[in-house]
């Protein structure tokens, strides 16, 4: 899922989006590890996305010993030092709400036009309007962010303000529905 964003034309002159590497891996995870040429650590990722606890479990495996512990299926991945900072980016409208301006700087943010450029991007090749995306900055470019995760309709509950922007969104969808066939009805 997480290939469409090498895909991306990002068009900023400093920030870079990418993927980290991953595999799928359905037979012998030993194996796997080898013929993709994927360096310890890795994160391993479980396949159920149920919206269930169990979904969000990942491990940081340090060596090929700690593979002995899960069980395939299961998606691999590179660990990249990002500094525990990871970036929770939704994408209810075109910009982000600039009430989150002082959480942004806070956090050391990622160039709001680089987000704003990358989720809609993502909007339009995933023809999604209700997602988010995890990002992370490379600790070692620091101007190289990797998409880590994208959710499709995601829970907004433990977003502030969400109930403004939610109904902000669905009114937005449903005057773009009634211009489209207003347009469609006058041709």
């Amino acid at each position: 899922m997480l290939k469409v964003v090498n895909e991306l034309n990002i068009t900023q002159e400093n920030e870079t989006i990418g993927i980290p590497i991953q595999i799928f891996v359905e037979e012998s995870l030993f194996s796997a590890i080898t013929r993709q040429g994927l360096h310890f650590p890795v994160i391993a990722k479980n396949l159920i996305a149920n919206g269930t606890a169990d979904s969000h479990q990942m491990y940081l495996v340090l060596k090929p010993e700690g593979l002995g512990e899960l069980k395939p299926p299961v998606i691999l991945q590179e660990f990249v030092n990002h500094g525990g900072v990871i970036f929770k980016i939704s994408n209810l409208t075109d910009q982000i709400d600039h009430s989150f301006d002082e959480l942004i700087e806070k956090a050391e943010m990622p160039p709001l036009s680089f987000v704003n450029q990358v989720a809609n991007q993502l909007r339009v090749a995933l023809q999604l309007h209700l997602f988010n995306f995890d990002m992370i900055r490379d600790n070692k470019v620091g101007n190289r962010y990797l998409v880590i995760d994208i959710n499709y309709f995601p829970g907004y509950a433990k977003m502030p303000n969400y109930e403004s922007m939610m109904t902000a969104f669905f009114l937005d969808i449903a005057r773009e529905k009634q211009n489209n066939e207003s347009r469609l009805a006058s041709e």
